[in-house]
């Protein structure tokens, strides 16, 4: 092993320059000791590591599967501890770190880029400089850094297009989402830049552009690279580059003399077209049983850098307070329900068509006879379950769909989950309510309920608290079973039988002999909803049988009744309806609500996969 290490520093002379270079960049060194991570299933896939990033641009390459992205991840410590176990030290500038302190001082672009597609660059830029930067700096002086960022990612042209989705055609495209990605992470002046896969799925153009950007970046900040099989003009770009094969570094140190270190421990690597990728294919020849050495120890002590008072290097950036966090994303949430207004007329449509179809139908002006109990409360019970199962199904795709946006924000440190979930709740439920106030409108006086004020109103209160209800439970069920099919499939058994416990098909009273199934009858919103507004079209109810309904001189066949009239109250007992009240179920509804948005909140903030 000693041979080894002299043969490498034979090729890997420390000049004078390089040690001042180094010195000018004081703010971006990495440091890593016996970095070993190990997956759930106990499968070693880095194996106690060390070494050193002395500031520049580096290139972490490999074959896929060596280990890179992984080892990015874990130099940034943004690693899910709920998967993988890591032991091991980061340090900066001989600083330890944690997980959060070095997130207040480094930034990760990850490889995916995602964004909200309704939001314009200039206002996902904005957005994020408002919750990233810190609170105390002006407004002008963010716009600012935004202004110098736009033309310095060469994303001025495109400020004010929507994100979109490049893959259906339209929006901006991916080379510059990818550089949008870069320009939200530059925002905070970060002293390390880590960026995974920069150039997957680029053009040639695009991918030197992007390199060529980061190359930019790396004169005043160290920027860390994971890259795939890189050509020879993006390869040239580096300042150092670490080999890697089997979670093991085999190469750290500078560009130029990588291909002398494998040619100096016997591997021929003369007359080689493709430096990068000769030695990618070289590390993963199975045949080939390659001393894996790791050379920063000996650099690391040539340098002997001295860092001073390195708590004078350090100002972490100060997070945003919670309301304020809270604010922004509420406007921000409010820009996107605004941008995606189309789908907001729609759902308005859609509710007056359906409202119309109850109205004008066989429930029209249903009067108050023999023949208006059964469609009464069909109608009642049709205007329950409607709110849940409209805005269930856009529920339980509110969540999912943000979710990659969501844990990419939350892994730089932007917010506080519970700031994001409140915000977009609050949103939401703000251009939610105006569906079931316009449903109530149209139906509760076409179909004929009770002309009164008061009762009208409690009954677009409950639709109101039917629609939250349902939403919730939509958003519980979203957050907590987080792939998209699993929560459909668990969302509609959910409202299967809640809608066959909703206090039509099965009434309270027909329960009751069934004392074993209270518990499916208790967690049933709907049930609330339909016993909440048939108490209120009870009250004061009178049911008279018209003359030709009458047999003998009486009103047989409704509810056992043989009178030739009777009351809401009767027909409450009949039910088992008037074991509850109004208020009752109001609160019951709220206390659902309350509890599914808790742990929904809870399967978000805990679940981070």
């Amino acid at each position: 092993m000693e041979n080894s290490y002299t043969k490498v520093l034979e090729v890997v002379p420390i000049s004078e320059t390089q040690i001042e270079s180094n010195n000018e960049n004081l703010l971006a060194d990495i440091r890593w000791e016996n970095l070993n991570i190990e997956s759930s299933k106990k499968v070693n896939i880095l194996n106690n590591l060390n070494g050193t990033i002395n500031g520049g641009f580096c290139g972490i390459l490999g074959e896929s599967g060596s280990g890179k992205s992984m080892f990015l991840s874990s130099l940034s410590m943004r690693i899910n501890k709920f998967l993988f176990k890591t032991t091991g030290d980061i340090s900066i500038n001989g600083i330890k770190m944690t997980p959060h302190s070095i997130k207040q001082k480094t930034c990760y672009v990850m490889q995916n880029d995602e964004f909200f597609d309704k939001l314009t660059v200039y206002d996902t830029l904005f957005y994020s400089a408002e919750l990233r930067m810190c609170h105390t700096i002006p407004l002008n002086y963010k716009i600012q850094k935004i202004e110098e960022l736009l033309i310095m990612l060469k994303l001025e042209k495109c400020r004010n297009t929507i994100v979109g989705n490049p893959g259906k055609g339209y929006g901006i495209s991916y080379g510059e989402k990818k550089r949008l990605s870069i320009a939200i992470e530059m925002l905070t002046d970060p002293l390390i830049l880590f960026v995974d896969e920069p150039v997957s799925g680029l053009d040639s153009y695009n991918l030197l552009n992007i390199m060529t950007i980061l190359k930019n970046i790396s004169k005043t900040k160290t920027v860390v690279c994971s890259i795939h099989q890189p050509q020879n003009n993006v390869y040239d770009l580096f300042d150092n580059v670490i080999f890697m094969n089997n979670g093991e570094i085999s190469y750290n140190g500078p560009r130029e003399n990588a291909l002398k270190y494998y040619n100096s421990i016997g591997y021929n690597c003369d007359n080689v077209t493709n430096e990068p990728e000769h030695i990618i294919n070289l590390l993963s020849n199975p045949n080939l049983n390659l001393q894996l050495i790791n050379i920063y120890d000996k650099r690391e002590s040539i340098l002997e850098k001295d860092y001073g008072n390195t708590s004078q290097l350090f100002s972490y950036r100060e997070i945003v307070p919670w309301y304020k966090q809270f604010t922004i994303l509420f406007r921000r949430n409010m820009t996107l329900l605004k941008n995606d207004w189309y789908s907001v007329v729609l759902n308005i449509f859609i509710t007056i068509l359906t409202a119309i179809f109850i109205g004008m139908s066989v429930w029209n002006n249903m009067g108050q006879n023999k023949a208006s109990v059964s469609k009464r409360y069909a109608a009642l019970f049709y205007c329950a379950t409607h709110q849940g199962i409209v805005y269930s199904i856009q529920g339980s795709h509110s969540f999912p769909l943000e979710r990659n946006i969501m844990l990419r924000e939350r892994f730089s440190g932007t917010y506080y989950v519970s700031a994001y979930y409140l915000s977009k709740v609050f949103a939401e439920f703000i251009v939610q309510m105006t569906c079931p106030v316009i449903f109530s409108l149209i139906v509760y006086f076409l179909v004929g309920f009770q002309n009164s004020a008061k009762q009208f109103f409690i009954f677009m209160a409950f639709m109101m608290l039917g629609s939250a209800s349902s939403t919730s439970l939509a958003n519980c069920i979203s957050c907590v079973f987080i792939d998209l099919r699993l929560s459909t499939v668990v969302l509609a058994f959910s409202m299967e039988w809640i809608r066959l416990y909703g206090g039509w098909f099965i009434s309270p009273a027909l329960l009751s002999n069934y004392p074993a199934w209270i518990f499916a009858d208790a967690l049933s919103y709907i049930k609330y909803i339909m016993i909440g507004i048939a108490l209120n079209e009870n009250n004061n109810l009178l049911i008279k049988c018209d003359a030709n309904e009458l047999v003998n001189g009486k009103c047989s066949g409704v509810l056992g009744l043989t009178t030739q009239q009777f009351t809401g109250d009767q027909i409450n007992n009949y039910y088992g309806y008037s074991r509850y009240t109004i208020n009752y179920c109001a609160g019951m509804l709220i206390v659902y609500i309350i509890v599914s948005r808790l742990i929904g909140y809870l399967g978000l903030r805990f679940i981070k996969i």
